[in-house]
């Protein structure tokens, strides 16, 4: 029976994986206990692993379109708990969280470093607890790195910062308020920022 159903989930996936003309070359053979699929030059192109009962997927395409997305990053586009992190201490945060919402959670403040720059790559960073003994820090990835551009949006039209390349900005503490938040996307050079503030002193852009 398990047999049966391995086939029978496999021959639902395969015309998602490959084209029609690749379909009519698919070969299978069992291997090591495990249903394998091959296209006509002889790659695997996906597994079913009965005793784990998962099917490890390496080619895959969609009406034609190769899918060239990690697994890592669909689980990010698609998972959404995956996509929010209650943070209360120094992060180092990595490109594969790209897409993340990070909640600022510690009275003392903290340092937030951003990876390298990459094209596509984004997060979000909202205080949820407001800082009274040190602020919390978004860095660029390497002191010199004045690569952090964008502006600060305050509530009832204050003046707010502007960098026009920067290394940091600031939840300033006993100013910052929870909701605070900045945004930052980048282009593959820069980091472009915009921050929003309830007060014009709670959030800062420094090293220019």
């Amino acid at each position: 029976m398990k047999k049966i159903l391995s086939i029978a989930v496999l021959m639902m996936f395969l015309p998602v994986l490959v084209s029609a003309v690749e379909l009519n070359n698919i070969r299978s053979q069992g291997v090591d206990g495990d249903l394998v699929f091959y296209d006509n030059s002889g790659t695997e192109i996906a597994r079913f692993d009965e005793s784990a009962a998962t099917l490890d997927i390496t080619k895959w395409a969609i009406g034609g379109t190769a899918v060239n997305a990690t697994a890592a990053e669909i689980n990010m586009a698609a998972d959404i708990s995956a996509n929010a992190e209650v943070v209360t201490a120094t992060n180092i945060i990595t490109a594969e969280e790209s897409g993340k919402t990070f909640f600022l959670d510690a009275a003392a403040g903290f340092a937030s470093t951003l990876p390298a720059p990459a094209a596509g790559l984004k997060f979000s960073f909202i205080v949820k607890t407001a800082p009274t003994s040190n602020g919390y820090t978004i860095v660029t990835n390497g002191t010199t790195q004045k690569v952090l551009k964008g502006l600060v949006v305050v509530a009832a039209d204050a003046v707010g910062d502007v960098s026009a390349g920067g290394t940091t900005a600031t939840f300033v503490h006993n100013q910052a308020l929870p909701g605070d938040r900045v945004d930052v996307i980048c282009d593959g050079t820069i980091w472009y920022m915009v921050g929003y503030a309830q007060v014009a002193a709670g959030l800062t852009i420094t090293g220019e």
